[in-house]
């Protein structure tokens, strides 16, 4: 995976990490750790897809700690995003979510891939992303930042 490729990860911009620094920090963690990984696989041919334009992970499910989500909600409030437009989004995918039949108390059982892909089929965007583009990209959830392909 090539940076240039990419958005700027959130050690790149200072206002964001101001908002939450422990969650900017975490961030920062994982994004190194990440680089040195795929560093490391690059060098025995391996080559991740994920570059700007790809949005294959925003249909993937995901999960966020409360801070986290708090954190995504100061940043794109803070760069000036539309946030009746992400509401708008968002009750969208909720209301997409329990459509496909799915529901809070979800669990997964190792080796019952039901429920992700019935998730998979309701092709549930995450509201963020507009355009095929993720709007909150320095921000985003560890659980975005460690989706790989």
């Amino acid at each position: 995976m090539h940076r240039s490729n990419l958005a700027p990860d959130v050690t790149q911009n200072s206002w964001v990490e101001s908002l939450s620094p422990p969650v900017a920090r975490g961030h920062a963690l994982v994004d190194a750790n990440i680089a040195a990984r795929l560093s490391a696989a690059e060098k025995s041919g391996y080559r991740s897809s994920c570059g700007s334009g790809c949005s294959h992970c925003s249909y993937e499910p995901k999960y966020a700690e409360k801070q986290e989500a708090r954190f995504l909600v100061e940043t794109l409030t803070a760069d000036g995003a539309d946030m009746e437009v992400i509401r708008q989004r968002t009750q969208a995918w909720w209301d997409g979510f329990f459509s496909a039949g799915m529901h809070l108390r979800t669990t997964h059982t190792p080796g019952d891939f039901a429920t992700l892909f019935r998730y998979r089929g309701a092709r549930l965007a995450c509201p963020v992303l507009a355009d095929g583009i993720c709007t909150a990209y320095a921000a985003r959830p560890i659980g975005c930042r460690t989706h790989i392909a």
